[in-house]
C-alpha cells in the first residue's frame, strides 16, 4: 500500500499470471478522503489470457519461432527498411480486427508441405492483409496460408522479384494486387476470393511478371 497527496500521481504495475486461457475481470480499489460517498473508487481490470505470444511492438524483426506460436496481433505491425523478419515453418499468426502487416524490409516466411505458415484472422473479413511496400526484393512467402482478409490478401506496391510460391490464398476480399511491381507468383492456389469491382483472384496495374 502507498499514499499520495492531492494532485500527486504514481505509475503502478499490475502483474497478470493467469492459470487458464480466457478472459479475466478483476477489480482494484482506491481509497481517498477526497472522494465522494464511501471514499472508495473502483477500477475495473480486464485481461485476456491467450496461448502463445502477443506481439506488443509495432516494429517486428528477428525470428518468429514455432515454439512461441501462435502469435496474436492486436495492432498494425511492420518490418522496417533494412531489417529482417524470419518466420519458422508451422507458425500461426492471428490478426485481430482491423490490423495490417506491412513489409518495407525483408520478410522470409518459408514453410513446407507439412507445416504451412498461417496468416489469418479467426473470423472472415476481420484483418487487412499483408502489404509489401517497397520491400526488399529477397522477401519470400513459401508454403503460407493467407486467408480471411477484408482487403487483398497480399498487396504489392513498388516491389520487384519477391517470391510468392506454393501458397494458399483464400477467402479474402481479393487475392493478390500488384501495382508497379514484378513479383514471382508460382504454383499457388488462389481460391474463393471476392472483390466487388474486379480482380478477385489477381489484379495487376503497371506490373510485369
Amino acid at each position: 500500500a502507498f499514499e499520495l497527496g492531492s494532485y500527486q500521481s504514481k505509475q503502478i504495475e499490475v502483474k497478470f499470471n493467469p492459470k487458464e486461457l480466457g478472459e479475466y475481470n478483476e477489480k482494484m480499489f482506491v481509497h481517498s478522503p477526497d472522494l465522494k460517498g464511501a471514499n472508495i473508487a473502483e477500477i475495473a481490470l480486464i485481461g485476456k489470457a491467450v496461448k502463445g505470444t502477443v506481439i506488443s511492438k509495432k516494429n517486428v524483426e528477428g525470428i518468429f519461432t514455432f515454439e512461441n506460436s501462435p502469435y496474436t496481433v492486436d495492432h498494425d505491425i511492420q518490418v522496417n527498411q533494412d531489417t529482417e523478419l524470419l518466420i519458422e515453418p508451422g507458425v500461426e499468426i492471428i490478426f485481430e480486427e482491423g490490423t495490417k502487416f506491412t513489409i518495407k524490409g525483408l520478410l522470409s516466411a518459408i514453410g513446407n508441405a507439412n507445416n504451412f505458415i498461417q496468416f489469418h484472422s479467426l473470423e472472415k473479413g476481420n484483418w487487412n492483409g499483408i502489404v509489401f511496400d517497397n520491400a526488399d526484393s529477397l522477401s519470400i512467402l513459401n508454403y503460407c496460408i493467407i486467408e480471411n482478409s477484408n482487403t487483398r490478401g497480399i498487396y504489392c506496391s513498388n516491389v520487384s522479384n519477391i517470391n510468392i510460391t506454393n501458397c494458399i490464398i483464400r477467402n479474402n476480399s481479393g487475392g493478390i494486387f500488384c501495382g508497379n511491381s514484378s513479383p514471382k507468383i508460382i504454383s499457388n492456389m488462389i481460391e474463393d476470393n471476392y472483390y466487388e469491382d474486379d480482380g478477385g483472384g489477381i489484379l495487376c496495374e503497371h506490373s510485369i511478371f
